[in-house]
């Protein structure tokens, strides 16, 4: 009896010794949150003015996203699949049918077919302030979607669609207020071209963002000499109230190529509390009289978000055309997401 008792005191005590090893094992390196996400998207566009179309709908896409966060102190990622299903625009030629009794023209043939695209893959290392991330991963300095993002694209707003991807290696370290990023991000599958993107965003009393940027295709000199580099600047700032309001504005500064020649666009706006309302209502305007809304160089945009119970939500934005002739002329546009 007694060696059965000392074998179970023994035991107990390598239990316990165990346990405050693995305890102490957990403080130091916890273990990194896992998280399983998934939604569908359902989206549609349609001009409000005879824009000389005869569809119902301008755009009408839907797809479905499921992917994992990784996120850790030293350690995190994120992969995220799309896939749209046939019908929505993506087709290939399938065939042809040749006129041999008229001017010989050719009429080819499309099929819809399922498009699966990779929208992030990316894993991130962080060791004190320092982070390093690599992958497939996107930025944009757009508060709506619609305008701005002036650092990355042209001027004229378009719904929703104000975001930019990169396959790159990106390099930050946050310093107090201020966030310093540097991104090298590849252009094609031989590295012939490339892209070079810095930015800062300062945080001042929690309630003022200031964000300074640039971004140029530098690296094509690498490959090419005789490339020629356009060269983008953006300056963006947010100030947010004690009432909610948040007024913001976004100004790029964009060369042209080949004439050297600047467009300086400017977006400015309002986040504005709506209560229970809806969860998201911004106003805001673009002017930019060098883009292709030449006789009218002023878009506005209203967009708003409506979230019900955490697992539905509805993106709305009424604004300018930005291909319209008159300031007058709307365009409308609606997304819905559904989480699991």
């Amino acid at each position: 009896m007694f060696g059965v008792r000392s074998f179970f005191i023994a035991i107990n005590a390598v239990s316990c010794l165990a346990a405050g090893v693995c305890a102490e094992t957990k403080e130091e390196h916890s273990f990194p949150e896992i998280n399983i996400h998934g939604n569908i998207q359902i989206q549609a566009r349609k001009e409000l003015y005879d824009n000389g179309a005869t569809d119902n709908l301008d755009q009408f896409w839907g797809r479905a996203n499921l992917g994992v966060t990784v996120r850790g102190e030293a350690l995190s990622g994120r992969i995220n699949i799309r896939a749209f299903p046939a019908g929505f625009g993506f087709e290939v030629l399938t065939g042809a049918t040749f006129d041999t009794t008229g001017q010989g023209s050719v009429t080819g043939e499309k099929t819809g077919i399922p498009n699966f695209q990779i929208e992030n893959a990316w894993i991130q290392h962080t060791r004190g302030n320092l982070s390093t991330r690599v992958g497939r991963f996107s930025h944009t300095t757009s508060q709506t979607l619609h305008f701005g993002n002036y650092l990355y694209q042209d001027p004229g707003g378009r719904f929703m669609a104000r975001i930019a991807y990169f396959n790159a290696l990106e390099l930050s370290a946050q310093t107090g207020p201020l966030l310093s990023s540097v991104i090298f991000a590849a252009g094609d599958r031989n590295l012939n071209t490339g892209s070079l993107r810095i930015f800062e965003k300062l945080t001042i009393a929690e309630n003022l963002n200031i964000g300074v940027g640039y971004f140029a295709n530098i690296f094509d000199l690498v490959h090419n000499s005789d490339a020629e580099i356009i060269n983008r600047f953006t300056l963006t700032g947010d100030y947010t109230l004690t009432n909610g309001l948040m007024p913001y504005l976004e100004v790029g500064i964009i060369e042209n190529g080949g004439d050297n020649s600047w467009d300086v666009p400017l977006t400015i706006g309002c986040k504005i509390p709506a209560g229970t309302v809806v969860d998201f209502l911004a106003l805001e305007m673009e002017y930019s009289p060098e883009t292709i809304r030449e006789d009218n160089p002023v878009g506005v945009n209203l967009a708003l978000v409506k979230r019900f119970n955490n697992h539905a939500s509805f993106n709305v934005g009424i604004s300018s055309s930005t291909y319209a002739e008159s300031f007058g002329d709307l365009a409308f546009g609606v997304r819905y997401t559904g989480s699991l």
